[in-house]
């Protein structure tokens, strides 16, 4: 191998010229699980100087974005292929072909080095356009259990990078890649209160989880003396959420918001969190090092908000409470148990330690390593 095909230098932070003259074509779609990550991993391949472009769909959330970031979008027609019908898995085989065929002419137009999964819809088909085109394929799971897309596609992918550990998958564990103003935080032992009133967070997802909605403002009234309750709703269920706050007086006591714009200074004044066990949610959650009482969402393809929690309630850092079990009197009981200090201290500082942070370098480290292994080959 010549000296110019191998893989540059390589430090945490890059160089700005590491990726240049290179070509990234990034697929990930659908929901903001998918999408986020990616555009972290975007942003910091254009600041080392890559060109990158973007595979979706017009249908997901990526397709408002993407564009906003500034960043080339090639859409694809395709639809998922679990349950919705019989119709629908008949016509799947079509919909595919038709989708890779869309992909093969984006792959046609902009010739990239290498191509980045994160699943959604647009993925599998980019990713087997990839394969005929001969373009290296690099794939990352968020969750703790593998979709269906990345379950495909892992049996050619050059690299397969994992969010957290899958058993019986082989691969290079990296985490979610996080926001740089999350990630920064302070530590645990500089923001978690040993005192009462302890600082409690509800966060109800960008559209709200009716479920927890409905039984956090009954289940934690009682403790309203020793805790400061801060309660995101989502956009569908906060009239209601209010409502129930304010027939037991407690609206003065509690924050009631619908969506938080600063994540980052939400995280910062809380000490304990109650949440859904999206892929991201728990990332940040390790990340920051916050305590944590999940609630997955339990009809989630694979059981993988279950999984995703139990990474963290295994090595005693969150407890999981099932909705199944969800009643005022269980999550009462639950919060109530971690209301201590030093319980709490005990718990951020493990999600920390659990936390695969930083997972941005990590990634970009993966991705030079095949685009430079790939130009040894030609």
């Amino acid at each position: 191998m010549t000296q110019a095909t191998q893989t540059p230098p390589f430090s945490p932070n890059g160089s700005a010229t590491q990726f240049a003259g290179k070509h990234v074509l990034i697929s990930a779609g659908g929901t903001g699980g998918h999408v986020y990550p990616a555009l972290a991993v975007a942003e910091r391949l254009r600041a080392l100087g890559a060109r990158v472009s973007w595979l979706g769909t017009e249908a997901g959330i990526e397709a408002r974005l993407v564009p906003q970031a500034g960043i080339e979008l090639h859409t694809i027609f395709v639809q998922g292929l679990r349950g919705n019908g019989w119709k629908r898995k008949l016509q799947a085989p079509l919909t595919v072909m038709s989708a890779v065929s869309q992909a093969r002419k984006v792959f046609n137009l902009i010739k990239p080095d290498v191509f980045l999964g994160f699943g959604g819809f647009a993925s599998g088909p980019g990713a087997v356009a990839a394969k005929l085109a001969g373009v290296p394929v690099v794939v990352h799971e968020q969750n703790a259990a593998m979709g269906l897309t990345n379950k495909i596609v892992s049996l050619w992918a050059k690299r397969v990078l994992l969010a957290f550990p899958i058993e019986g998958r082989d691969g290079h564990v990296v985490g979610n890649p996080i926001r740089a103003s999350i990630a920064a935080l302070p530590l645990p032992s500089e923001r978690i209160r040993t005192h009462i009133p302890y600082r409690v967070l509800v966060v109800g997802g960008s559209l709200g989880a009716k479920a927890i909605n409905e039984v956090v403002p009954t289940a934690l009234a009682p403790l309203l003396g020793s805790i400061e309750l801060t309660h995101q709703t989502g956009k569908f269920t906060y009239q209601d959420t209010l409502a129930a706050y304010e027939e037991r007086g407690l609206s003065q006591h509690v924050t009631v918001c619908e969506y938080i714009e600063d994540m980052d200074g939400a995280y910062a004044n809380a000490d304990l969190v109650i949440a859904r066990a999206g892929a991201l949610t728990v990332s940040e959650i390790a990340s920051v090092g916050l305590p944590a009482i999940f609630i997955p969402l339990p009809h989630a393809v694979d059981n993988h908000q279950y999984l995703n929690a139990k990474c963290l309630a295994d090595n005693s850092a969150a407890k999981i409470l099932l909705q199944s079990d969800l009643t005022p009197d269980n999550l009462r009981d639950c919060v109530y148990g971690l209301l201590d200090g030093n319980k709490l201290l005990t718990m951020a500082i493990q999600a920390r330690q659990l936390s695969h942070a930083p997972a941005l370098p990590a990634i970009i480290q993966q991705l030079s390593e095949v685009i430079y292994a790939n130009d040894s080959h030609h």
